[in-house]
């Protein structure tokens, strides 16, 4: 926080502070109005909001690509004030792909981890084709990737048909 000198004999009167722009964290700059009784007088207040957390960081250089490990991270304090995406908890980082190479020390944030899908383009699957009261189950394979309850495109190994449905559970897309 640095604010400029303020000399003289004259008393104050009054002074006003106009925080209204100050934001939760980063640098800031504030007028201050004084009145003395020789008139007012404008300041500025300058500064630097920190906002530190806990969080986990690499221990090592993490390259793109790489499979996170407990081994691999620890739990650190640092600054969070600038950080854009949100902090994942252990159990959201171990086991997860990297979508960036990590630095040492450097906080790992849910935007650095790969999104890794349900089912991905290529795997056979069951294809739950449901009409009324009738049920039909074929085999067929994912033509687009995709997480539970989303809606993909997969093909019938019978038929060769493209269909769109929804993932559930257990590798089956259930188409309506």
């Amino acid at each position: 926080l640095r604010v400029p000198n303020i000399s003289g004999t004259e008393e104050i009167l009054n002074v006003k502070t106009d925080v209204s722009a100050i934001k939760s964290a980063g640098g800031f700059i504030v007028p201050m109005t004084i009145e003395t009784s020789k008139g007012k007088n404008q300041i500025w207040i300058t500064g630097k909001i920190n906002i530190f957390k806990k969080v986990f960081v690499a221990k090592k250089l993490l390259r793109q690509g790489e499979r996170i490990t407990e081994a691999d991270i620890e739990e650190r304090v640092v600054s969070v004030s600038y950080i854009k995406y949100g902090i994942p908890a252990m159990e959201e980082i171990n086991g997860k792909v990297l979508n960036r190479s990590i630095q040492l020390g450097q906080a790992i944030l849910y935007g650095d981890l790969k999104k890794e899908f349900a089912l991905k383009k290529g795997q056979s699957i069951k294809i739950l084709i449901v009409t009324g009261a009738l049920e039909v189950t074929v085999q067929g394979v994912v033509e687009e990737a995709g997480n539970l309850g989303d809606t993909i495109k997969v093909k019938s190994s019978e038929t060769q048909k493209f269909l769109s449905g929804k993932i559930m559970e257990n590798e089956t897309v259930r188409v309506q």
